[in-house]
Parts: structure tokens; C-alpha cells; sequence
């Protein structure tokens, strides 16, 4: 019995000699750290940790130097090893992460606006290691890695965000984008059904959403049901000048894919000539709509009609050869053979090699200017920046003037 004493008190007493020595350590890391030696203190972390590694204390004092040398992935590592001894320290160790977590994620958003990916990514992925409960840095993380074209991750970093907080709609969304711009149309089509669901019908989310589910049912070529979603989006929003065009689009190929004499053919040409004029509604100058509202009119050989989309189009777009051409078929089946005429010397010219060679090494035109006059058809392609002018005669280059660019 006597034997079993000394040994109980030997045991005791060095434990406790242990614990003296490990608690200098941690006492000199402390010194250390308030003179700002923070290189010093690491070493008395180290060999607090090293004498007693079940020691709470140590390797919070560890994680805390690690924090204030900018490692703040050792930083967070000793935390952990604190936390899994004990919890003495935890309310220390949440309130240094959040306080790190906040400049680090502030450095990361800077970097996204400098185009800094690989710093962005760097710091939200410790804002993720070091406070994995909020889904901010998930998300951010993810948006980094889809500017960086890595969609593999930013589709699994999205997901991580979404679990962290299901009810962000934004999240959702954006994944759904990031799904359908990988053809991931069925992926898509299913995140982006749970954001309509869940969002305010008519809200900018809802229409968003809704609008990419219409265009995953297209790129499917499941064109019924992408007609049938984009007429519902509509009916939500009306002045949606994409979705009309979109829906004008599938109209028009739907009509174009029956044969000559189907009875149905006119009517969904009609039905594309009325999308179409609802984005010129909205938007007179664009360019695409006026040309197919025109194209449109052609097909159901409503000659007349098509003109004056035919002129808007040569108008926004003076060198469109189609436009050109066949405008020159809609003058000469309204029996105006002398404007029919020059529509289609327009066209030739156009697609003459000398425009295309000027085009190639000039660029687009400043101006594409045209007059007709006693049976003469005068063109310029006037490049006001460059300091030039091509003028062609009946679509035959005729002189070329140069002159001190306009800036």
C-alpha cells in the first residue's frame, strides 16, 4: 500500500510539473503577442502545444498568434484543436473567426472587382473553411469560380450555398443560369420551377426565372412547351421585348417547317408578324424584328405590307444584302420595277468583292449614305474616324476621298 502511494504522488507530481511548465509557455506566448513579437510567441505556442498538446489553452494562444502573422488557415486548424479539447475558449474563437471572416471577405470582394480570381477565390475559401454556417462566401466562392470558367465548381459551391440557406431565391436563380449555360437543360428547368413557385408572380426574380425555363424548353427543342411558357410570361409582363421576339422566333420556324400548302401555315405566320410588331412596339429600331416582321409578310406574299419593314431594316442596317434584295422583290411584285431595281443593284453591291474588301480591312461604316438620281445610284461608305470615303457609282467603286479624321 505504501508502494502504490509514492507511485500515485510521483505520477501527481509531475503532472503538475507538466502543467507548470506548459503554462509559462502559454503565459510568454501572451507577453509576446502584447510587445508585437508575434514570431516569439509562435515559438512558446509551439512549445506549449508540444509539452501538453490536450491543452485547450495553448492551442487557442496558437491559433490566435497564427491569426495575427496572417495564417489563417493554421489560425483556424488550432481553433478546431482547441474546440475538440474543450469549449473553454469558444466564445474567443467565434468571435476571432467572425472578426477575420469579415476582412477576408471584404479582401475578396475586392479582388472579384479587380479581376483578382485566384486572390477572390483564396480568401472566401478561409471565410468557408473558417465560418462554413454562412452561405455568403459559398455563394461568392461560387461566382468566382463561374468567372473563371470552372462552372463544375461553381454548380457545387452554389449547391453548398443553397443548403446553407434554402431560402435565397437570388442563389437559386443563378444556379439555374449557371446550369442552363452548360446545357444542363433539365437541371435547369428544375432549380429555376422552384424559384417560380416560391417568388412573387410578376417580381423581376419570378420573370427571370421563368424566362430561362422557356429558354431551356427551346434549347430542348421542345418548342410547344417554350411557346406556352413564353405566352405566360406575357400575360405577366407584356413589355418584354425578348420574350416577344423569342416567341415571334419559334412562330416563324414552326410556320416555315410546314409544307406550301398547309391550311395552317398563314395563321402562325400571322401569329410571328404579331410578335414581331410587338417588339417594334416597344423597340421601332431594332433591326431584327423589323427584317423578320418583313420576312414574315414575304412568305405569305403580302408584298405590300413587307415594305415598309423591308425600308426600316436597309435603314438600321444599310449594308444587309438580304434586306436589300428583297425589298427590290417586294417593289417589283407591287409593279415599281425602277425601285425594284435599284434595291437589288444595292444588294449586288453589297455583295461585291470590292465593299467586302473595304469592310475587311476598314470595319463596319460610320455612315452608309445612298441617292438615286436620273437613273444613277450613288453610294458612300463614309468612315469619319478614319478620315475616308469610298464612293460607288451603280455598285462599282468610282473614287475614294480622304480628309482629317473626326474624332
Amino acid at each position: 500500500m505504501k508502494r502504490f502511494f509514492t507511485i500515485f504522488t510521483a505520477v501527481i507530481i509531475l503532472a503538475l510539473i507538466g502543467a507548470g511548465c506548459q503554462q509559462t509557455a502559454v503565459t510568454s506566448a501572451k507577453v509576446y503577442i502584447q510587445q508585437g513579437q508575434y514570431e516569439k510567441a509562435l515559438e512558446q505556442c509551439q512549445l506549449a502545444v508540444n509539452t501538453n498538446s490536450k491543452d485547450p489553452a495553448a492551442w487557442f494562444i496558437m491559433g490566435q498568434t497564427q491569426g495575427l502573422l496572417g495564417n489563417y488557415r493554421e489560425m483556424n486548424d488550432a481553433f478546431t484543436k482547441s474546440l475538440n479539447i474543450s469549449a473553454l475558449h469558444a466564445a474567443e474563437i467565434s468571435q476571432q473567426r467572425n472578426k477575420y471572416y469579415v476582412d477576408l471577405f471584404n479582401i475578396g470582394a475586392s479582388a472579384i472587382k479587380n479581376n483578382e480570381f485566384e486572390k477572390a477565390k483564396e480568401n472566401f475559401t478561409l471565410c468557408t473553411e473558417m465560418v462554413p454556417e454562412k452561405s455568403e462566401a459559398f455563394t461568392n466562392l461560387a461566382l468566382v469560380y463561374s468567372l473563371m470558367k470552372e462552372d463544375s465548381l461553381a454548380i457545387l459551391t452554389y449547391k453548398q450555398a443553397i443548403e446553407k440557406d434554402p431560402s435565397n431565391l437570388e442563389v437559386q436563380s443563378t444556379l439555374g443560369i449557371v446550369y442552363y449555360r452548360n446545357k444542363m437543360y433539365d437541371e435547369a428547368i428544375e432549380v429555376l420551377q422552384g424559384v417560380v413557385d416560391k417568388s412573387e408572380p410578376g417580381s423581376d426574380l419570378y420573370n427571370k426565372a421563368i424566362q430561362n425555363i422557356a429558354y431551356s424548353y427551346d434549347l430542348k427543342d421542345e418548342k410547344d412547351k417554350a411557346i406556352e411558357i413564353y405566352t405566360d410570361v406575357l400575360k405577366i409582363n407584356p413589355d418584354n421585348a425578348d420574350t416577344w421576339f423569342n416567341l415571334g422566333r419559334l412562330y416563324y420556324m414552326q410556320a416555315q417547317n410546314l409544307e406550301k400548302d398547309d391550311p395552317e401555315k398563314a395563321g402562325i405566320f400571322e401569329k410571328a408578324i404579331d410578335a414581331f410588331l410587338e417588339v417594334i412596339r416597344i423597340a421601332p429600331d431594332d433591326f431584327d424584328s423589323n427584317l423578320n416582321a418583313a420576312q414574315a409578310y414575304l412568305e405569305t406574299e403580302r408584298w405590300e405590307e413587307g415594305i415598309p419593314y423591308y425600308e426600316k431594316a436597309v435603314d438600321l442596317n444599310p449594308l444587309n444584302q438580304l434586306a436589300w434584295n428583297n425589298l427590290g422583290v417586294c417593289y417589283v411584285r407591287t409593279g415599281n420595277m425602277k425601285k425594284g431595281q435599284a434595291a437589288f443593284d444595292m444588294a449586288e453591291s453589297i455583295n461585291s468583292g470590292e465593299v467586302s474588301e473595304i469592310k475587311e480591312e476598314y470595319g463596319e461604316p460610320d455612315e452608309f449614305y445612298t441617292l438615286e438620281r436620273e437613273g444613277f445610284k450613288y453610294t458612300s461608305l463614309k468612315y469619319y474616324s478614319k478620315g475616308i470615303i469610298f464612293n460607288f457609282l451603280n455598285g462599282k467603286l468610282d473614287s475614294k476621298e480622304t480628309f482629317t479624321p473626326i474624332k
